[in-house]
C-alpha cells in the first residue's frame, strides 16, 4: 500500500496502487485533487 499526505489538509491515507506519472489524486478528506510528490510505501499490518 502507499502512504500519501494531502498538501492542503495535511491528512494522510493509503492507497493500494501508486500514482501514475502525472495523475491526480483526490483527497478523501477535503476532495481536493493534488499531484503526489512523495508516495510513501507502508505495510498496513505494520500499524
Amino acid at each position: 500500500m502507499i502512504r500519501i499526505v494531502c498538501p492542503h489538509c495535511g491528512v494522510p491515507f493509503l492507497r493500494v496502487t501508486p500514482a501514475e506519472d502525472g495523475e491526480e489524486v483526490v483527497c478523501p478528506n477535503c476532495k481536493r485533487p493534488f499531484h503526489p510528490e512523495e508516495e510513501e510505501w507502508v505495510d498496513p499490518e505494520d500499524d
